[in-house]
């Protein structure tokens, strides 16, 4: 009989890491669990990896692999084990069970595999042992997806349309993009900010707990729908087509941007497409609401507009004389006010005007110039200089939080006075993750603000059932929607990943209002 290659096991253990990393993505895209795809994905990737071990194999003078090899091994595999173990927490919000099953199976195998590959570093075996080890590794590795599986497709269970209803109240819903928590409240403190002051006065506010890792889009629907992206569906804002199949989401760090680009892809914008969760308008408008909805990221119509025509006042208070020319350029303040007027602008001339009638807006125009300018504002939170012009940057980024609570005061003053009105942002922007950030100073660039679960975002509720001058501890993202559905009179699902924030109530409304709860609003039954 022939003798094996002397050096097949360095063929094996490419074919072991290719199966591993496609575990770890199978791991964190469901989608391709179908046994098609995921031999699709499996198979390129494991002839991928043997493809890339093969030139150090036919380098190898030896056969037999020394102590330093498998201690190599041991620690690749170990920190491969810590690496997915990382990525399932990380993501446990945007995976289901299946999937988190996936991952712990193949973070399993590598921790088993890292124990041999340390035993056999202490015992020295032969080639053959060395085969068997990598053979086994990507036996197993080949064999993790067994244990992940796909949402099961549920039957289909109409919620009853017979609903208990409390008494009813109209909502007006604002979102702010960009907005900080910390500047909102030192400018109402300092009057800079008396619509937010008299906010504030009147009703309950406090941070908002965001969603981990931050993802704008699958954040945004977290908030309209009460459920975290695993529920609702939308996992990511945009997919990547590869040769190997479509992937939504990618191993990513703790803190830090989500990739926005990879190698032999095309990228596809996704937006709302792929969600399985009513919004709360959705669920209100199927009740009998009255519902007008404009500007929700991912959700709802989006204006476009140019800003041509803005008052030459406002325009020099939002680029007042001294800002560089660059900062105007990537802030675009006079871009994003006209959006956020026009969305205003069309709130206020289309806003439905019968009893229990709901208004929800996002204004999203500040979100560049916090980017842009935030550094000048809180210089001390981040890394590196705010380069020249820093009192000018801090001061165009008050004139654009002085227009958002200008518009917020016309929003309240004209049709928020008889209704409920909430005031929120799902995200604060502020210093950049330390990664990114200790990057950008070591390339000398100047720092820029971003958005990160850090940073809390806030929630303001006032008017028609409110306390005056309270403060909310533990609100969170997922308690919108179930709290506005209270508010409006309906019932709350126990499929909510939310509570209502019953704190927030006045007591008359506390004990004159009884709360229905339901099994779900989903056409599809619970999720």
């Amino acid at each position: 009989m022939s003798e094996p290659p002397r050096h097949l096991h360095n063929f094996l253990v490419g074919a072991a890491a290719g199966l591993a990393a496609g575990d770890l993505l199978l791991g964190l895209n469901p989608a391709l669990l179908e046994p098609a795809l995921a031999a699709r994905l499996l198979g390129g990737l494991g002839l991928l990896g043997l493809l890339l071990f093969g030139p150090a194999a036919v380098r190898r003078s030896e056969g037999v692999p020394g102590r330093r090899g498998w201690l190599l091994s041991g620690a690749a595999a170990l920190a491969f084990g810590l690496f997915v173990e990382s990525q399932r927490e990380l993501n446990y919000l945007f995976i289901g069970n299946g999937t988190r099953r996936l991952l712990v199976a193949a973070s399993a195998v590598s921790f088993a595999l890292s124990f041999v590959c340390l035993v056999a570093a202490l015992l020295r075996p032969g080639p053959r042992a060395a085969r068997v080890v990598a053979a086994a590794g990507a036996i197993l590795f080949g064999m993790v997806p067994l244990v992940g599986r796909q949402a099961v497709e549920r039957e289909r269970l109409a919620a009853s349309t017979v609903l208990p209803r409390a008494s009813s109240r109209g909502l007006l819903v604002i979102g702010l993009e960009g907005a900080s928590w910390e500047l909102l409240t030192a400018g109402a403190s300092d009057g800079s900010l008396p619509t937010i002051a008299r906010l504030l006065q009147e009703g309950v506010a406090g941070p908002l707990g965001t969603l981990t890792p931050y993802s704008r889009t699958s954040t945004w629907i977290s908030a309209a729908t009460g459920k975290r992206p695993s529920k609702h569906g939308i996992v990511s804002g945009r997919r990547f087509d590869t040769p190997l199949g479509s992937l939504t989401l990618l191993p990513r760090f703790r803190h830090g941007e989500p990739l926005e680009k990879l190698p032999f892809s095309t990228t596809v914008p996704l937006d709302d497409e792929g969600r399985r969760s009513l919004t709360f308008w959705e669920i209100l408008a199927a009740r009998g609401h009255e519902v007008s909805v404009l500007g929700w990221p991912a959700a709802a119509a989006r204006l476009r507009v140019e800003a041509v025509g803005l008052d030459p006042l406002l325009v020099a208070s939002l680029e007042p004389r001294g800002l560089l020319s660059d900062d105007r350029g990537r802030a675009g303040a006079p871009a994003g006010a006209a959006r956020d007027l026009s969305v205003v602008g069309a709130a206020l001339a289309a806003l439905p005007a019968g009893p229990g009638s709901v208004s929800a807006l996002v204004m999203t125009g500040l979100e560049e110039p916090a980017r842009v300018y935030g550094p000048s504002a809180r210089p001390s939170g981040y890394w590196g200089s705010t380069g020249r012009a820093a009192d000018v940057r801090a001061k165009a980024l008050l004139g654009y939080y002085r227009l958002v609570d200008r518009l917020v005061g016309q929003l309240w003053e004209r049709v928020g006075k008889d209704r409920t009105v909430c005031l929120f942002s799902p995200v604060g922007y502020g210093s950049p993750p330390t990664r990114d950030a200790v990057v950008r100073f070591a390339m000398g660039r100047e720092p820029e603000a971003a958005p990160d679960p850090k940073h809390s975002g806030f929630v303001i509720l006032t008017g028609s059932g409110i306390r005056a001058g309270a403060r909310l501890t533990s609100a969170n993202l997922f308690d919108l929607a179930p709290t506005l559905l209270a508010l409006a009179g309906e019932p709350v699902a126990r499929d909510f990943d939310g509570r209502v924030l019953a704190e927030a109530f006045d007591e008359r409304f506390a004990e004159n209002t009884s709360i229905p709860i339901i099994i779900t609003f989903e056409p599809g039954g619970p999720q």
